[in-house]
């Protein structure tokens, strides 16, 4: 229970030791506004405000000022009790009757402070109406929202709900627009210079001095300048040479055809020499290129490939003593691409008639031959194949150690003792 005698000499007290109501409230572990309650309770009057601040006129309540209570808050001076959500006084009330009133009365005072009344609003209808001011100059002349404005000047704002809603007529658009940078006669200029001349839309803006974005929609009709017309369709007159991205002409187009064709060149050199992509060079030698589309592609024959090829390493007679060096000595590929100086893929290409030189001969069959010991991977031969079979067999060691002992891997082993490996093939026939 709060004593009357105590709260009116905590808050009325000596000068200098008078003390705010928040620092009461902290002190008697009670809410501000329990502390206003009992002044009202106990009619003790409430301190004024200053003329010259909204602060207390006493020392106390200056030193409780927001910026002072943080630092005694910060300084652990204070020891602030819990007021939200469950721990507050007020929590699970609902507010009287009287009290929702108040809380009306005193906002409908706020919004009517300044407010906005029908002839206002009125008035702003019939200024965008019937003049070129636009809604954002409406906004800062009448200090209101833009979603006010608009929704005063689109009739859904209860002052103009039965009037029409204002949708500003070709007045606004065209060179009427504020935004206008173009007339129609300028723009038909432009249109015609661009159908009637080889000029260039980049070109053409420079010289009018507009954007190319304006110059390509008044050419394809897409400017309210140009609506009416037909569109400049993409003929020879703005293709190729007269294209903006073009980097070469026919005679260059042609020039490259022929040293394709001619030469032992090839599309990339052509590329690197023209500063063009190799694409391009693709383009003009399959006649797919608007300089050479009246010519015939250029396939590259028997001339350009085999030993005539200008990456080729190896010619048909080196290719066919490979071939039979294979076929009739146990040569491994390895050992015959060192002999021969050539790739080990080149030599498998050979053996299997993959390559140019060998595509007429039959490839070479995987038989004892070029099997088992004879086989580039091979590791062991019959001899050592036959050893490990009979010391398993007898002696009963493991794979793992046969393995060790033989420098193979356990797989092979078992194989081996299976006699699923070529070293012990005929031993499963017995």
């Amino acid at each position: 229970m709060i004593n009357k005698e105590e709260l009116e000499e905590l808050y009325w007290g000596e000068p200098g030791t008078e003390m705010g109501t928040y620092i009461i409230a902290d002190k008697l572990g009670c809410s501000q506004s329990t502390i206003y309650r009992h002044f009202k309770k106990y009619n003790i009057p409430v301190r004024p405000p200053t003329t010259e601040s909204n602060e207390c006129m006493t020392k106390a309540s200056v030193e409780t000022s927001s910026r002072k209570f943080k630092e005694l808050y910060e300084s652990g001076m204070l020891d602030i009790p819990v007021m939200s959500g469950e721990n507050s006084p007020n929590y699970g009330k609902k507010a009287s009757v009287e009290t929702r009133k108040k809380m009306s009365e005193a906002r409908t005072k706020y919004c009517n402070t300044n407010p906005l009344d029908k002839d206002i609003a009125l008035e702003i209808y019939d200024l965008y109406k019937n003049t070129d001011i636009s809604l954002e100059s409406l906004k800062d002349k009448y200090k209101r929202s833009m979603k006010i404005i608009h929704s005063i000047v689109s009739c859904k704002h209860w002052t103009t709900k039965d009037l029409t809603p204002i949708s500003k007529p070709c007045g606004q658009k065209g060179i009427s627009h504020p935004k206008a940078i173009i007339d129609k006669k300028t723009a038909l200029k432009i249109f015609d210079d661009y159908k009637t001349s080889n000029l260039k839309k980049k070109e053409l803006a420079n010289n009018y001095g507009v954007s190319y974005k304006i110059v390509h929609q008044i050419v394809n009709c897409k400017h309210w300048t140009t609506r009416d017309l037909t569109p400049i369709p993409i003929t020879t007159e703005n293709n190729g040479i007269y294209h903006h991205r073009s980097k070469i002409n026919k005679e260059t187009g042609l020039e490259i055809y022929k040293k394709y064709k001619n030469s032992d060149l090839t599309q990339k050199d052509l590329a690197k020499e023209y500063g063009v992509h190799i694409s391009t060079i693709g383009f003009i030698i399959r006649c797919t290129h608007w300089t050479t589309k009246d010519l015939t592609p250029i396939s590259k024959t028997s001339s350009q490939k085999g030993i005539s090829h200008p990456k080729a390493i190896i010619d048909k007679k080196t290719a066919l003593k490979i071939y039979n060096d294979y076929k009739t000595s146990n040569l491994k590929k390895k050992e015959l691409a060192n002999n021969y100086g050539v790739s080990y893929n080149i030599v498998y290409q050979i053996a299997n008639c993959k390559h140019w030189t060998t595509r007429d001969l039959t490839p070479i069959p995987n038989t004892t031959e070029n099997k088992g010991v004879y086989n580039h991977s091979a590791k062991i031969d019959k001899e050592a194949g036959l050893e490990i079979y009979n010391k398993y067999k007898n002696n009963n060691i493991k794979k793992k150690v046969l393995a060790n002992d033989y420098g193979v891997s356990v797989r092979t082993i078992g194989l081996i003792i299976n006699c699923k490996h070529w070293t012990t093939e005929h031993l499963l026939d017995d």
